[in-house]
């Protein structure tokens, strides 16, 4: 390829990139959201967690892995207007979130499912909430 060509190609690559709106930005449908919960035990107390985000349409609009631990705050981001906050008590299990003032988690707002192996393994969740 000749650099004269390999040159335009960057420039146009980059000037669709530029040209792209912020994720903020992005919309969403508002109605009845929803957060489905991965959440696997893991041997220090820190559980792997994975989050996916769908708007009122049931299409997905965020995808958040990660680890809880402690009481340490995660942000779950996605095309919402505002983050959801999920914590989990130390030494425990169960995650809380917020949305925008509305709280559900392991206190209500959720479907929880059981453990696949008692108290480890892997347990799903299925929670709503006004968006």
């Amino acid at each position: 390829m000749q650099l004269s060509t390999l040159l335009a190609v960057v420039t146009a690559l980059a000037s669709t990139a530029a040209a792209a709106p912020p994720v903020s930005k992005r919309s969403y449908t508002p109605g009845h959201c929803g957060i489905h919960i991965w959440q696997r035990t893991q041997r220090n107390n820190a559980d792997s967690v994975t989050f996916e985000v769908k708007d009122g349409e049931g299409i997905r609009i965020g995808l958040s892995e990660g680890h809880l631990a402690d009481a340490q705050p995660r942000t779950i981001h996605s095309y919402l207007p505002e983050p959801i906050r999920a914590t989990q008590p130390t030494k425990s299990h169960n995650i809380n979130m917020e949305y925008m003032g509305y709280k559900f988690g392991s206190e209500g707002g959720c479907s929880i499912g059981d453990w696949d192996n008692g108290e480890s393994g892997l347990r799903q969740w299925d929670c709503g909430f006004a968006c």
